[in-house]
């Protein structure tokens, strides 16, 4: 009888183990403005700068997502900015630790914040030298926007966690996108072994990995998925703020799931189309031309002529506009496909693990499958010649060119007297031929981060690696791999899926296979901690798994310095504004062309304005389109700055003027309402003596829409 009460007890506290193991989750989202400063700053990503914002085609926003299983909790956030910024998260963290709501939940180890990699948002939030250089330094404004708005979206996923219930779902699901990317390095793609190319169908990711968030009453309340895919649709003559493809189909997502007079960023329902392993993939589907001929450009060193400069990449669209709107629609459209035939439900525990891990100086033992393990480095960070070439998504200046091994007198001499490389130096980056010794430039403050963060998360099943640089598709193929495997061999689960949080918490540049640093393309030449990166991101990456898997704190250096007060600003401050003698801020310079519109047509209203940089307007807007109600006489918001359909351009009248014009445009849709409509401008002007800030507004003529 014993034996069968000892039985029965174990059988009791078994099951009471099982319960614990699959605990029900709490789950929430929340979205927050992050537009930042669109005026006069360079755009972050090009690194070209005559690229100044000058307008706002479409809002930013940051996008949360908090799942806690009653005994740990992570959050996950993604940015419409270029990537993960160690100042911004920090401060983004400090705010939470300072409201009595989120104070003591939320640390470097649980929060990620991933940029979505679009390459026209506002630059200078990075404390890293090398990254203000065409934004003329820090900018503050900016920096604060998108912390404020990382600090906003995750309290309100943690708020809304509470209403959601305890017994919230997580679907999982997957499926394949063929037409939205291409691999803008494919010579260099040749360099991995055959039989690992083999193993894959093409020469970019196609699948889209996707979670489906509902609350405990199984009504949905997020999207959240990961697909390789470039933010340079819009390319590098843009001078308006955008989301760019994923920040449309962010837009349509979200419109498609919210009620329909609600109005952009502000539904509770939240869908974020997150970065990956995106480093040599490109929205540029028709390939590369030569500008002044027409004709394919060379392919190794992507020239025409011999020169970069003129070879470019081509989106499926008439211009980079409707390319990106095109890419974004089909992300989209899969998205939403797979969104809603998802029903493979993550469960089990959320854990987390993190280190911050001295890139420059890392030594390991390297698996070698075809001979005995050797003990490789990792090198103090520098850039190639290939960096300056750019991209065929983004052409450099002074005729660099991808694919370089060797190395100029000139440039060499131009370089050596920022740094000049040491031969041990030379030697660890072979054959990267340096153009810049970033990773041991420290005047006046850091060019480049050597210790950066790698952190992983996990869901039941389903584990997030995420990374602070730009791998490319092999380069992640490898990752996922290897992790998995190891997942598998911990018994941390038994079919596990791993995805990639690209460019997340810091930004370290990019990480190719060590193969593919050999053709010394963009990407090679921009893996900054030499041939041996990825491997060394794998190492250690494996070391988070073997912790999780055992139970243990994982080992990390401290977090790394923070002073803004070293920062430069070459840039500084809008000091006032002014206007015409006898006019007033707001006036409308120039009317509808017409009183009345088709569908399909595009209504341009000009106005008396003043910088956009006295007042983000955040969570409000630059503009507004709106319809008269016939039977109550009110007028109702149909767009705002959101919105795809409408452009904000900003142009100062004169180099030395401080007289400025909006010009707002709206493209009205086959979807758009017959009926009477105006456009009316908000912003705010700065006086010319005191400094005071005054909001103003202005209403152009009605015009109605007919069809």
């Amino acid at each position: 009888m014993k034996q069968i009460a000892w039985i029965i007890t174990i059988f009791l506290l078994s099951s009471l183990i099982g319960t614990t193991a699959s605990s029900t989750l709490q789950v929430g989202t929340g979205i927050a403005d992050a537009t930042g400063e669109v005026a006069q700053v360079n755009f972050m990503g090009y690194a070209m700068m005559n690229q100044v914002g000058a307008g706002l085609h479409q809002r930013l926003r940051a996008r949360a997502y908090y799942i806690d299983d009653g005994t740990k909790h992570i959050a996950f956030v993604s940015v419409d900015f270029g990537m993960g910024s160690h100042v911004v998260k920090a401060r983004a963290l400090e705010l939470l630790q300072q409201d009595n709501i989120t104070k003591n939940i939320f640390t470097f180890d649980n929060v990620c914040v991933s940029g979505t990699h679009t390459h026209s948002g506002p630059a200078g939030f990075m404390n890293h030298l090398l990254f203000q250089v065409t934004s003329l330094g820090f900018q503050k404004a900016t920096y604060e926007a998108y912390s404020t708005a990382i600090y906003n979206a995750v309290k309100k996923s943690y708020v809304n966690s509470k209403a959601n219930g305890k017994n919230a779902v997580i679907k999982r699901n997957a499926g394949m996108l063929s037409n939205a990317n291409i691999n803008r390095s494919p010579t260099a793609y040749l360099y991995n072994p055959l039989e690992e190319r083999e193993r894959y169908g093409n020469n970019t990711d196609h699948e889209m990995v996707l979670l489906r968030f509902e609350n405990e009453k199984g009504e949905g309340i997020g999207m959240l998925n990961w697909f390789s895919v470039h933010g340079t649709s819009m390319n590098n003559t843009n001078q308006l703020v955008s989301g760019d493809n994923k920040g449309y189909a962010s837009y349509l997502f979200e419109k498609s799931k919210n009620a329909k007079d609600v109005l952009p960023g502000q539904g509770s329902f939240v869908a974020a189309f997150a970065s990956t392993n995106l480093g040599d993939v490109s929205p540029n589907t028709n390939g590369t031309y030569c500008m002044d001929t027409g004709l394919p450009c060379e392919p190794v060193h992507s020239t025409c002529n011999g020169k970069n400069e003129m070879c470019v990449g081509r989106g499926p669209g008439t211009d980079m506009f409707e390319s990106a709107k095109i890419i974004g629609e089909r992300q989209y459209v899969k998205a939403n496909e797979i969104y809603e035939s998802a029903n493979k439900i993550v469960s089990g525990p959320v854990d987390f693990r993190h280190t911050f891990i001295d890139m420059s100086n890392l030594t390991f033992t390297r698996n070698n499958s075809t001979g005995p393990d050797d003990v490789v480095h990792t090198c103090p960070g520098a850039m190639g010649y290939a960096f300056a070439a750019g991209t065929t998504d983004g052409p450099g200046m002074f005729n660099f060119v991808q694919s370089t091994t060797t190395s100029n007198p000139f440039w060499n001499a131009v370089s050596d007297l920022i740094s000049k490389p040491t031969k041990a130096q030379i030697n660890c980056h072979h054959p990267k031929p340096i153009l810049l010794n970033v990773g041991e430039l420290t005047k006046p403050y850091e060019w480049v981060s050597s210790v950066v963060p790698l952190q992983l998360f996990r869901i039941g099943d389903f584990f997030m690696i995420n990374v602070p640089t730009e791998f490319t598709t092999m380069a992640g193929r490898r990752m996922r791999e290897r992790l998995a495997n190891e997942i598998m061999s911990l018994g941390l689960s038994k079919t596990p899926t791993v995805v990639i949080g690209g460019l997340s918490n810091m930004y370290g540049d990019y990480t190719t296979t060590f193969e593919e640093y050999q053709a010394q393309r963009y990407e090679g030449a921009s893996t900054i901690f030499g041939p041996n990166e990825l491997e060394g991101f794998i190492h250690e990456a494996l070391r988070l798994v073997n912790d999780m898997a055992t139970n243990s704190k994982s080992k990390t250096l401290p977090s790394p310095e923070i002073d803004l007060k070293k920062m430069i600003n070459l840039l500084g401050d809008w000091k006032y504004d002014t206007v015409e003698i006898g006019k007033k801020f707001g006036d409308v310079t120039k009317q509808p062309s017409k009183t009345e519109y088709k569908k399909g047509e595009t209504v341009s209203v000009s106005f008396r304005s003043a910088n956009p940089r006295n007042n983000l307007k955040t969570d409000e807007t630059y503009l507004t389109v709106e319809i008269l109600d016939e039977k109550s006489n009110n007028w109702i918001v149909v767009a705002t700055d959101g919105d795809w359909s409408t452009k904000f351009h900003w142009q100062r009248n004169g180099k030395l003027s401080h007289s400025s014009t909006a010009t707002i445009t709206w493209d009205i849709s086959a979807e758009d309402v017959a009926g009477t409509y105006r456009i009316k401008h908000f912003n705010t002007h700065k006086k010319i003596f005191s400094g005071t800030k005054l909001d103003f507004e202005g209403t152009s003529n009605v015009f109605t829409v007919v069809g």
